[in-house]
């Protein structure tokens, strides 16, 4: 179960990083209201996961439990932008990281070197 909550949560946070962006028309109207134009990252966009787990208790919680599923939608949004910044020299902070925000990164970089 605890592989599964860490699994979930970089599903999440991956589809925040790289594909979920909710797109309003100029009336302010949502142009992706449904699942067929939003994109949600599902088992096939998944790169694989390899977890660890390391048991230990924490004291002060009840039964000594701590949860676990929250901490892997910490690092890999930030990670994705970062090697994608590395790699291309472009200096993305927003999210997602689609393709279109990624070749307009890239233009204005050759627009800058020219």
């Amino acid at each position: 179960m605890a592989e599964g909550q860490i699994h979930g949560g970089a599903q999440f946070i991956l589809g925040m990083a790289l594909s979920e962006e909710i797109i309003r028309d100029k009336a302010g109207y949502v142009k992706n209201g449904t699942l067929s134009k939003y994109h949600v990252l599902n088992s096939q966009d998944m790169p694989y996961v390899k977890t660890l787990l390391i048991e230990s208790e924490d004291e002060k919680a009840p039964y000594g439990l701590k949860s676990v599923g929250e901490i892997s939608a910490v690092a890999p949004a930030p990670a994705v932008l970062n090697a994608i910044n590395h790699a291309l020299g472009t200096n993305i902070t927003d999210y997602p990281a689609t393709p279109e925000r990624i070749i307009e990164e890239i233009m204005k970089i050759n627009k800058e070197q020219k």
